[in-house]
């Protein structure tokens, strides 16, 4: 809850969660990840994600790496604070979307992980491919806990 605050600001109405949700944050100026926050919001038929853009006037903007990191990862925050960046946002999502409850069990298998963070940072660095005409082409910065 306090991690919320600080990504939103005092403006909690925005980014206000209730009960199970978990907060997704994600980067609007980005086609891509606008078109798959657009098939997420379609699978979630429970309510389970609360959708925010980084880019909005209520976000917090005073955490620059925070601000550094969301160009290039998305992040899901549980309701208990809990931060899940990139690959970890992707794979927690899976399990709590009914219709992708089959995914779960190959996400969890060894060696996934790491496979699933280098895709995912291979996949962020070239947005501008996958029809991000706002992207431009950016390598991301290091992929591996920041904080």
């Amino acid at each position: 809850e306090d991690f919320i605050k600080l990504v939103v600001g005092m403006d909690e109405s925005k980014g206000a969660v209730t009960g199970n949700q978990f907060l997704l944050v994600y980067d609007s100026d980005c086609n891509f990840c606008r078109a798959c926050m657009g098939v997420l919001r379609r699978m979630d038929i429970s309510n389970r994600l609360r959708y925010y853009d980084f880019r909005s006037k209520g976000f917090n903007k005073r955490d620059k790496r925070l601000l550094s990191r969301l160009k290039y990862e998305m992040l899901l925050v549980a309701p208990d604070g809990r931060q899940f960046w990139g690959f970890f946002a992707c794979r927690k999502i899976t399990t709590l979307l009914p219709v992708l409850w089959i995914l779960v069990p190959f996400l969890y298998l060894p060696m996934v992980d790491l496979l699933g963070e280098w895709a995912y940072a291979i996949i962020s660095g070239n947005r501008h491919r996958l029809g991000c005409k706002s992207c431009g082409k950016r390598k991301p910065p290091h992929s591996g806990c920041w904080f």
